[in-house]
């Protein structure tokens, strides 16, 4: 008996030992906006359940006491007054005294009693002849606290930027379910065994078990380790949707002049008409592409540096969008661009210029047609392997281009491209790949330029050339730096075995957890085996994901 009382006098002066340390440091308050949130009454609530009610009354007077000296001495919340008749006498006169006195020792005092009582009348009920009854009636209750618990303080964090009504709900139910489940592993066995040792460490190597720190790390380290592979290939993503979504593409649409040609255009044709000469030709050419620093123009203005020819002055220059240039110079109108520019103007123009291979660029000066320039692009040297390695993944190639339908033709057939789509403006590329996604599924668009800037953001991927505009980089969800189209299929690569191994993580880890889950129920896993559950498997996803970064070549 006298053992029995020296050790409740002990822990009594632990428990009030605990409660003195709690309330003077930052360990036992919750600093918030007007008040501070305590978890002091825990020590106190132990205190009555190991203790009996009279020792757990003391906690809670000792615990009132602190709260006192605490709001009195260094008042650290508006609410201080509350809890100190002193503040309280101070601002709202004699009459606060007691009121402060009341709600700073009687609810703490209670605090200290009554969870005594509810310990004896619970273990009464799962003890007693309805104890299923009772136990099913409690689980509810504590499901359903935990449930609204969690709900709530789910929706305080994510208050900025809220989740959906199912994602707080699904949330709240798991964190809900593995609380409850420890709560029950350590406090329901306990009260019909009395093992209290037994059944408090089983419930701990519970919650260790279910600690997710492998399913936090498993999928965020695999797409760093896919953002990290990526950028050692010269492949830059713009975060973890960029991999989702390319994983997930069925049809790949390029650009073709910088993607799957090589962009560095050249003359290789002048033909004159009307009286004049091949030169005279080229230098209203280069008059019209003065301002332009388009890979054509720029193709031209070269020409006509090589030849060392005077341009035009030019007054004016009108652009026409997707045809050509309007230019006005000293001694009449210019007409530069392509066959529509000069139908549009009602200009004849000969059937063999109809019948171009090549980039055509057509003139006509004062109303009348004046000859034509053939400018010829060719293609990458890696284009033809790298459109077969993404038929090898199972997509779908096609290409959109401005170009002549003949022109488009010749390359996507040189490139082994499954279908093209020429004399293309920006809202028709955009209206094209639209029809694409309906027909095949989600789409990657590959191009270069600023008119490919509308598709780019309107592909579920867009993918940018590094030697392309500013324009389309921005506006891209991955850039290839080295502006090679094997990057493409490379890209693919590393977006899909990005996700394999995100799965690989999630599943490897819920596959672990459960297993040592199980074991832990049984009584068969130690709290060692519960570490490695949780810390073990997260270096096991760390390990599994840097595979990413040194992946075989293929």
């Amino acid at each position: 008996m006298r053992n029995t009382k020296t050790a409740e006098l002990v822990l009594t002066a632990l428990f009030a030992a605990i409660i003195i340390i709690m309330a003077f440091t930052p360990l036992g308050y919750i600093p918030l906006v007007v008040i501070n949130a305590t978890i002091i009454h825990i020590p106190v609530i132990l205190g009555a359940l190991f203790c009996g009610p009279k020792k757990g009354g003391f906690l809670g007077f000792v615990f009132g006491l602190t709260s006192f000296i605490k709001n009195t001495v260094m008042p650290s919340s508006l609410s201080a007054f509350v809890f100190s008749p002193v503040l309280a006498a101070s601002m709202v006169g004699t009459s606060g005294i007691f009121k402060s006195a009341f709600i700073c020792f009687v609810p703490r005092i209670l605090v200290g009693i009554l969870p005594y009582y509810v310990y004896l009348g619970v273990r009464k009920a799962v003890t007693s002849e309805n104890k299923k009854i009772w136990s099913t009636v409690l689980n509810v209750l504590i499901g359903v606290f935990l449930l609204v618990g969690c709900r709530a303080f789910i929706n305080k964090v994510f208050d900025a930027n809220p989740l959906s009504t199912g994602a707080v709900w699904a949330i709240s139910a798991i964190v809900g379910v593995v609380v409850f489940a420890a709560l029950a592993t350590a406090v329901i066995p306990s009260f019909i065994t009395g093992n209290w040792h037994y059944w408090i460490y089983t419930a701990l190597t519970f919650l260790v078990i279910s600690c997710p720190c492998a399913l936090v790390l498993s999928v965020p380290l695999a797409f760093f380790a896919g953002i990290g592979a990526g950028s050692k290939k010269g492949i830059l993503f713009k975060g973890g949707v960029s991999l989702e979504s390319l994983a997930a593409v069925k049809a790949v649409v390029m650009d073709k002049t910088g993607t799957v040609t090589e962009g560095n255009f050249k003359v290789a044709q002048i033909v004159s008409d009307g009286g004049y000469t091949e030169d005279r030709v080229l230098a209203f050419a280069g008059a019209a592409e003065s301002r332009s620093t388009h890979p054509i123009a720029t193709s031209i203005m070269e020409e006509v540096k090589n030849r060392r020819l005077d341009i035009p002055q030019v007054a004016d220059i009108k652009e026409i969008s997707g045809k050509g240039m309007e230019v006005t110079l000293e001694d009449g109108k210019l007409l530069c661009g392509n066959l529509e520019l000069l139908d549009m103007n009602g200009i004849e123009v000969p059937e063999k210029a109809k019948e171009i291979y090549g980039t055509e660029v057509l003139l006509a000066f004062e109303g009348k047609y004046i000859g034509y320039i053939v400018i010829n692009d060719k293609i990458k040297s890696d284009s033809k392997q790298a459109i077969n390695d993404i038929k090898r993944y199972g997509l779908w190639t096609a290409m959109l281009t401005g170009d002549s339908q003949k022109n488009a033709e010749m390359v996507a057939k040189e490139a082994g491209i499954d279908a093209c789509y020429a004399k293309q403006l920006p809202q028709d590329k955009l209206n094209n790949l639209s029809k694409i996604r309906e027909e095949k599924g989600a789409v990657m668009f590959v191009g270069d330029g600023i008119n490919d800037a509308p598709v780019l953001a309107g592909a579920d991927v867009g993918a940018a050339m590094g030697s392309g505009a500013d324009a389309a980089i921005e506006a891209a969800d991955v850039v290839f730096m080295n502006s090679r189209l094997s990057a493409i299929p490379e890209s693919i690569k590393i977006a899909r075995k990005t996700k394999v191994v995100a799965m690989q993580n999630v599943i490897g880890a819920l596959i672990i957890k459960a297993l040592v889950m199980v074991l832990g129920f049984v009584g068969i896993a130690s709290m060692w085996m519960a570490v490695f559950a949780d810390s073990g498997v997260a270096m096991i996803c760390v390990l599994n994901s840097v595979r990413i970064l040194f992946g075989k070549k293929e």
